[in-house]
């Protein structure tokens, strides 16, 4: 007897559950704050190693598999070698200044989830929409446990980060609102990017439980998702009448999320500001700025298993520019802006133009890329609008030969 396997079938369920792993890979951290306390990464019983875990099977699965699928451009070979070896330089770096290896491998992890763009991609290249179509189904049952965990929050959990005009600020099973509030946003974007009405009452509950974490960022994703969806159901004209009001509204919404009401905190300035101009400091000379001062050292896992202050120039980044910044340098600051801009310039829809512009929103705010389960979503989407574009390509030249063959056989 013969297995089949099916890879758009098995990578899917992967996926999904990598996703739903969530629910108890920050298990520890929510029961304690629950209790209105906090505990170290250190006392979380290893559950965080699941989502790795999956994480490795899935890398495995598709090295299995790789073989069925056409090799990867020239060109796309070269960016990926030059990349390679910058990086490992950048370690060499770090090793030669007497850093614990642990850290400058630590600066690799907003790569960790790339495997997840390239499934999308492969996914998407080969039209199996309804892949897509089944992760966002199985996020349905994750986000009732999330949204019911919040609401209870919300009624009875301590206001361990600060009060809203609902009530406490949730955290759903994750370890704070910001997570919380950036999951549900992110699954809005898998819902709307399925194409199925059946879904928009999803997307509307995501919005919503987006909103009602407390956090300022998730709050304005939330109005980025519903306004880009508003301009796509306008008219080219309706559109070029409405772009002068962006500023005016972008703002007003601005100042609306900075309420204790929506925020849950009484914000004064703009602290990041603040904490930019302090990291930034460690700015001592030209290699800094070509290079940065130090892989892995704005990292959640450093600052998590070390302490906050424990290295020479570590920080807690708060920002995916920031991070590469220091991490890689301005090569690596303008590789990264390089790479969204190309996904823009490549994919030329509307869809695409909303995921980019909310990954570099949210870059802005957030290492999104060590922001477990989002990051997931985030690059499964990633993936999957590239190789959209190049199953439309596909489709195109064969239609394309098509008509070209049509007159040939008339003639024979």
């Amino acid at each position: 007897m013969s297995i089949k396997f099916s890879f758009h079938k098995n990578i899917t369920f992967l996926i999904s559950l990598l996703i739903l792993v969530s629910l108890i890979t920050y298990l520890p951290q929510t029961l304690a704050l629950m209790k209105g306390s906090n505990i170290h990464t250190s006392e979380e019983a290893g559950l965080r190693f699941l989502r790795e875990a999956i994480l490795c099977i899935i890398v495995f699965y598709m090295i299995f598999w790789i073989k069925k699928y056409p090799s990867p451009s020239k060109s796309f070979l070269a960016v990926t070698i030059f990349f390679f070896c910058y990086t490992l330089l950048e370690i060499a770096n770090m090793i030669s200044k007497e850093y614990p290896l642990l850290v400058p491998i630590s600066g690799l992890r907003i790569f960790q989830y790339t495997p997840i763009a390239y499934a999308g991609f492969i996914l998407a290249s080969n039209n199996y929409t309804v892949s897509l179509e089944k992760i966002a189904n199985s996020l349905k049952f994750f986000l009732l446990i999330q949204l019911v965990a919040g609401i209870y929050q919300i009624l009875n959990a301590p206001p361990f980060f600060g009060s809203t005009i609902l009530g406490s600020r949730p955290f759903g099973t994750f370890s704070s609102p910001n997570i919380f509030g950036l999951t549900f946003a992110s699954c809005g974007l898998l819902f709307y990017f399925t194409n199925n009405k059946k879904n928009n009452k999803w997307i509307l509950l995501s919005l919503i439980g987006a909103s009602i974490s407390g956090s300022r960022s998730a709050f304005l994703g939330a109005v980025i998702i519903l306004g880009f969806i508003f301009l796509f159901k306008l008219t080219k004209k309706s559109r070029l009448l409405f772009i002068p009001s962006i500023p005016l509204i972008l703002t007003s919404i601005y100042f609306i999320s900075r309420s204790p009401l929506i925020s849950g905190r009484d914000i004064q300035g703009e602290p990041r500001f603040a904490v930019w101009d302090t990291i930034l400091q460690n700015l001592n000379s030209s290699f800094d700025f070509l290079f940065g001062w130090g892989l892995g050292l704005g990292s959640n896992t450093v600052t998590n298993i070390f302490g906050y202050d424990f290295f020479d120039g570590q920080f807690f980044s708060d920002s995916v520019y920031i991070f590469v910044f220091s991490s890689y340098g301005i090569i690596g600051f303008l590789f990264y802006l390089a790479v969204l801009i190309f996904t823009l310039l490549y994919c030329k829809n509307m869809k695409s133009t909303l995921l980019i512009f909310f990954i570099a929103f949210y870059s802005n705010i957030f290492v999104i890329w060590e922001i477990f389960p989002a990051n997931v979503i985030l690059m499964l989407l990633w993936g999957w609008v590239l190789g959209d574009v190049k199953y439309s390509n596909k489709q195109t030249e064969n239609n394309t030969l098509s008509l070209k063959l049509i007159p040939n056989a008339k003639s024979s």
